[in-house]
């Protein structure tokens, strides 16, 4: 009778996992487009970063379906901590990124918001202060590129 009840479980739960909606997400259906143009206004240094990382992700140079792209970047650097002495202690950085993607086949203009930020401490060191902060840029680039990357992905496979 074990064995049975084990059986019964096992079924009820293939059962439920099948039908949870869960979808695996196709990685092959980025490469299915060319992008034509890119524009940027913002950041510079973060729409290079975003902007390769589009490329990368999407572009084949044979495809037929065309990519238009817009990027818009606002980085927003804000004094977040001051000690006792009126001294800045830290900083925040807060990354805001628009990207409308233009699909000309399917004439349709999709849009992606990401925001991402974070703080660093002012050291008595000009050198490592400028450090952190470099650290601190790289990582949140490198976080929005990927927010970014997961959202297109999510969108091309609800086509």
């Amino acid at each position: 009778t074990m064995k049975y009840f084990n059986v019964i479980i096992y079924i009820c739960l293939l059962t439920l996992f099948t039908g949870c909606g869960f979808k695996v997400l196709d990685q092959t259906k980025l490469k299915n487009y060319k992008i034509l143009e890119i524009t940027e206004d913002g950041d510079k240094k973060t729409n290079f970063f975003i902007k390769n990382e589009l490329y990368n992700l999407l572009n084949v140079d044979d495809s037929a379906n065309g990519l238009i792209i817009s990027i818009k970047t606002e980085k927003v650097k804000s004094i977040k901590e001051k000690n006792k002495k009126n001294k800045i202690t830290k900083y925040n950085i807060n990354i805001v990124s628009s990207i409308e993607l233009n699909f000309i086949d399917k004439n349709l203009k999709k849009t992606i918001n990401s925001r991402k930020q974070n703080s660093y401490n002012v050291n008595v060191n000009h050198n490592i202060t400028q450090n952190n902060e470099k650290n601190i840029e790289k990582n949140l680039i490198d976080e929005l590129s990927q927010d970014i990357s997961n959202q297109i992905l999510k969108i091309i496979n609800a086509f």
